[in-house]
């Protein structure tokens, strides 16, 4: 803070006027939190200022810290109980789940089972060629060993490693995923069975917008909250 900014500050206190905030000011009290800690008695000691006009300068800023703090405590307790409102309803609208029979469930389970025996693809020559990277490609070439499904060479994707055909793109929680770019598209989704993913290049103002209207449907969003 400026020396002005710290003098204004110490004029709103009863009975200081300009003269004596400067003189305040140039006794060494150049910020609030020193006139805080000041006593009567140093107080006292400047040119001006009597007993009587330093209690009255350290019950004020006692009181105005006691209000500050009170004001403080208001907006923490308001945005604490705020947050907290926030975190239980995302919390309830995460745990919406699919209304799926037995079968879709079931396949559900065996898809997650199959994932975590499903090896990891690489691509031919991946540990040759640092170019390469790690992205699978198909082999080529006749007598490549990999095309051929050789047993001691990696494995690559065949029919037998797909998930079942009815879960195959269903998202983990079991919804249909269905991208969302304004709020008359949400109208369309199932609650049930489907849940809405809002598209990259919708802005801030419309997500806002979208995400209370599928609140409102009971639909599930897979992308709450997430940067544009």
């Amino acid at each position: 803070m400026t020396k002005k900014e710290i003098i204004s500050k110490i004029k709103k206190i009863k009975g200081v006027d300009d003269s004596k905030a400067k003189a305040i000011y140039d006794a060494g009290f150049t910020s609030v939190e020193k006139l805080k800690k000041a006593g009567i008695e140093e107080l006292s000691k400047i040119k001006g200022i009597n007993k009587g006009l330093a209690k009255t300068i350290v019950t004020e800023i006692g009181k105005k810290e006691a209000e500050t703090k009170k004001v403080e405590k208001k907006k923490t307790e308001k945005e604490g109980i705020k947050e907290k409102k926030v975190e239980i309803v995302e919390k309830e609208l995460k745990k919406i789940k699919p209304k799926l029979s037995k079968e879709m469930k079931e396949k559900l389970d065996l898809r997650e089972k199959m994932k975590k025996r499903k090896p990891e693809f690489l691509r031919y020559e991946w540990f040759r060629y640092k170019r390469l990277g790690m992205k699978w490609r198909k082999s080529k070439g006749i007598q490549s060993k990999i095309k051929k499904h050789v047993k001691y060479r990696i494995a690559s994707p065949r029919i037998g490693y797909s998930s079942p055909k009815e879960v195959k793109a269903l998202h983990s929680s079991g919804f249909k995923e269905i991208i969302v770019y304004n709020a008359n598209e949400i109208k369309k989704i199932n609650p049930n069975t489907e849940a809405l993913r809002i598209g990259h290049s919708v802005g801030a103002k419309k997500r806002n917008e979208m995400e209370k209207k599928a609140d409102s449907m009971g639909i599930r969003i897979l992308n709450r909250g997430a940067s544009t």
